[in-house]
């Protein structure tokens, strides 16, 4: 059966050494906010429960753009008449809450995942923390309330009623490491929060009538706490999902959402350097232009150099994200870009052919036409024009270094590749004066 992850928002907390979590330094307050950034919840375990566990995250893949903001304000909502503070998030996330010296109480709000949601009314509220709150520290509850439903496979809203029940478990204590400086955490307290909800629904469509339905969420919520923060350092939060409805039969869905705070640390994962030229074979009065599609931290510099600097002019100048390229002689050149953050360096690498264009008009503006084939190749590539100024086939690696030349006979000149390593070479056609009539490139792939 397939299972939805689904994400019920972390609180705060505040935790000394041997500390437990109370009513002033965890429950959330108006006026607070914070911001989490998304993590590989693929490849992501929530890791052991008991006493001194070590919980290492610190080589977590963490996605710097994708980034949620959470804001706490007094809660003003007559659908939640008792509650004290509303807690929002910029994903469209909203929970009610209301304290006391000896519990965290969840009132209602909207969970949203791919393909469904639902908006909860708690009238027998869920417990979601115990004060104090310390190692193996725990509490249960029964909850019900009203509840609707959306699924996109579903044409009308499900409205009802539900019942369950909620537990809460401080079921950890050691040390937590998240990514970048700073970022160990040794009076780490985790808090495991399990909710179920059984719900009774119904809906109207047009001409059908009501047709009747069932829906099952549990949802776990594994959240990390240390002393100095309001907020979970580390949230993973985890929803199973089951909507049965009369004439749509069962609908799962699933979503997975680990969290990390983006003010701990910084982000270790290594950047990565990638561009794309407007053009890779040009004349030399020419120049290039790029596309910059590299990724990595917000803290993310560049620097641009290549084969042959002193020929290669980078403007405005070499640590531009997006450079003019221009070259001063012709030539075979290789740019490389490297990219750089915290988390360290990473280069990428692509060829210019630079043309000497004057070969080429000074054959009466002759442009040649030749025909390349297979290309890539792995024994033989073919070269074939009816133009009768090609005398000789020059190839070259990407670093300039000539490699084989050859002859045209007939118009015709057949380059033998098998023995060569795989990768990309650069030819050039010329005439028996010399003059380049035609560059272009060749792959070996064997």
């Amino acid at each position: 059966m397939n299972k939805i992850y689904i994400s019920f928002l972390s609180i705060c907390v505040s935790l000394a050494m041997n500390a437990q979590l109370t009513q002033a330094n965890h429950a959330p307050v108006p006026s607070y906010t914070y911001a989490m950034y998304h993590c590989d919840s693929v490849n992501t375990d929530a890791g052991f429960s008991g006493a001194n566990v070590l919980w290492d995250y610190s080589a977590i893949e963490t996605f710097t753009d994708l980034v949620t903001d959470f804001s706490a304000a007094a809660a003003n909502n007559t659908v939640f008449p008792n509650a004290q503070v509303l807690l929002s998030s910029s994903q469209g996330m909203n929970y009610y809450y209301s304290s006391t010296a000896t519990d965290l109480t969840l009132h209602g709000g909207n969970i949203a995942f791919s393909g469904a949601g639902a908006n909860l009314q708690y009238t027998s509220v869920a417990v979601v923390a115990a004060y104090p709150m310390g190692l193996n520290t725990s509490t249960s509850s029964v909850t019900g309330g009203n509840i609707s439903v959306t699924a996109a496979q579903i044409p009308v809203p499900l409205a009802g009623t539900f019942t369950g029940n909620s537990h809460v478990i401080a079921d950890g204590s050691g040390t937590l490491i998240l990514p970048g400086a700073n970022a160990t955490f040794t009076n780490a307290l985790r808090v495991v929060t399990s909710q179920t909800v059984n719900a009774v629904l119904a809906g109207q469509i047009p001409i059908l009538g009501t047709i009747a339905a069932t829906a099952t969420i549990t949802i776990t919520n594994y959240d990390f706490y240390s002393i100095g923060t309001r907020h979970a350092l580390f949230s993973m939060q985890v929803v199973d999902v089951n909507v049965y409805a009369d004439g749509f039969g069962t609908l799962p869905f699933s979503q997975t959402t680990v969290l990390r705070d983006v003010s701990t640390g910084i982000a270790v994962s290594t950047p990565t350097a990638n561009f794309s030229l407007s053009s890779n074979t040009i004349c030399i009065s020419n120049s290039v232009t790029v596309s910059n599609n590299s990724s990595g931290a917000p803290t993310l510099s560049y620097t641009w150099s290549s084969s042959d600097n002193g020929n290669v002019n980078f403007s405005p100048n070499n640590t531009a994200a997006t450079p003019s390229i221009s070259f001063s002689s012709a030539g075979i050149y290789t740019i490389i870009l490297t990219a750089a953050d915290e988390g360290g360096t990473h280069s990428f690498s692509r060829t210019v052919v630079v043309n000497d264009c004057v070969g080429i008009d000074k054959l009466n503006d002759e442009r040649l036409e030749l025909s390349v084939y297979p290309n890539p190749a792995s024994a033989v590539v073919n070269f074939s024009t009816e133009s009768q100024n090609a005398a000789t086939l020059v190839l070259y690696d990407i670093t300039g270094k000539t490699v084989n030349e050859i002859l045209f006979s007939n118009g015709s000149a057949n380059l033998n590749v098998a023995e060569m390593n795989k990768g990309l070479y650069i030819y050039k056609v010329k005439s028996e004066n010399g003059n380049t009539l035609k560059m272009g490139k060749v792959i070996v792939n064997h």
